[in-house]
């Protein structure tokens, strides 16, 4: 059988593409959702400057420092602004290690591109046929039950997987 050739950028090449088909979506959201309080801040305290400071963290929309002494976000905001953190936090915290630790074990545990495919929910299929269909290669190695123990062991992971994926449609 013929292993996948390729340059030690390959599967980091792999994995970018996944992270960003599964968290661009989200990622793009939350970026507007922020943007979106930046400019209500902007308009509610009258402010020149497009940022603001909540809990000693600089937020901004600007590529020029913020002028002294920086606008605080109006109180009004404190919970749009709190929820926000919250969902990033859940992301980056809880779902994310999860999730990524997962794509790591499978690439790790093969060379082959249609191995991928047997481990990875059918919702990540699309990256990686994208891949397949520019390759030449399309063995596989992994063996019926070595899939499914990796599958089992990461239960967690997959369903973090499917239920990004599914709430990625609703954005």
């Amino acid at each position: 059988m013929e292993t996948l050739q390729y340059d030690p950028k390959t599967k980091h090449q792999i994995k970018e593409a996944l992270y960003a088909f599964l968290y661009s979506p989200i990622k793009k959201r939350l970026f507007n959702t922020l943007s979106a309080l930046i400019i209500k801040n902007t308009l509610l305290t009258k402010s020149g400057h497009r940022s603001f400071v909540f809990k000693g963290v600089l937020y901004t929309q600007e590529t020029t420092p913020a002028p002294r002494p920086w606008t605080q976000l109006h109180p009004s905001l404190a919970q749009e602004m709190k929820d926000y953190l919250a969902e990033v936090a859940e992301i980056d915290s809880q779902e994310m290690p999860y999730v990524m630790g997962y794509l790591n074990q499978v690439l790790n545990s093969s060379d082959h591109l249609c191995d991928y495919l047997h481990l990875l929910p059918h919702s990540l299929h699309y990256p990686i046929r994208d891949l397949i269909d520019r390759c030449p290669c399309r063995t596989s190695k992994l063996t019926e039950p070595e899939v499914e123990t990796i599958q089992k062991a990461n239960q967690t992971a997959i369903a973090m997987i499917n239920q990004r994926m599914a709430l990625n449609l609703l954005i």
